[in-house]
């Protein structure tokens, strides 16, 4: 897992997923489901950048679901965050805008909003109509990542802001509302 993990830093998808899959097969045959679990976020990211998202899922699903079930803490947050993207991708919307929602009402709690979150909140949201929700959630991420001040995140989340005001005049030359 460890060189998974170290290849996946240097920007080496194909190595990494080749190391995790070999760690998987392992950590399978010896039975440490909890072992999967707590490098949960470097398996679901190799399996994310090779393409292999319900197949990244179906190895953590049988990881133990300590950390996946049951109330958002804060060493599981950003883990079960990143998961609801796989979920999203693998055609999961209304169970993955479930959790995440679960895992931002946490991150307000404890006062650690993550800008990515509310992004693809917003986008998830789109995906499910629910328009009216999308742009204010989109509009916590452009101000949460300007307040974090990374570019990346910045550009994550004013995608999402575009892309809630585009569906949103849209949809208003859609109906009456324009």
């Amino acid at each position: 897992m460890s060189t998974g993990t170290y290849a996946l830093n240097a920007g080496h998808a194909r190595p990494a997923y080749r190391q995790m899959r070999q760690a998987v097969s392992i950590a399978q045959k010896i039975d440490d489901p909890e072992l999967l679990g707590r490098f949960r976020v470097p398996v679901l990211f190799a399996h994310l950048v090779r393409g292999a998202i319900r197949r990244g899922l179906e190895v953590l699903d049988a990881s133990g679901q300590s950390w996946r079930k049951g109330p958002v803490h804060m060493d599981t947050f950003m883990s079960r965050g990143f998961r609801t993207l796989l979920l999203a991708t693998a055609d999961r919307i209304d169970e993955a805008v479930e959790e995440l929602e679960a895992v931002i009402a946490f991150t307000e709690a404890a006062q650690v909003p993550i800008s990515w979150m509310y992004a693809n909140h917003a986008e998830m949201q789109l995906q499910q109509g629910r328009l009216e929700n999308a742009r204010a959630s989109a509009e916590r991420a452009v101000e949460t990542a300007r307040s974090f001040g990374s570019p990346a995140f910045d550009e994550l989340a004013t995608r999402a802001l575009a892309q809630a005001v585009s569906y949103t005049h849209l949809r208003a030359h859609e109906t009456s509302l324009h």
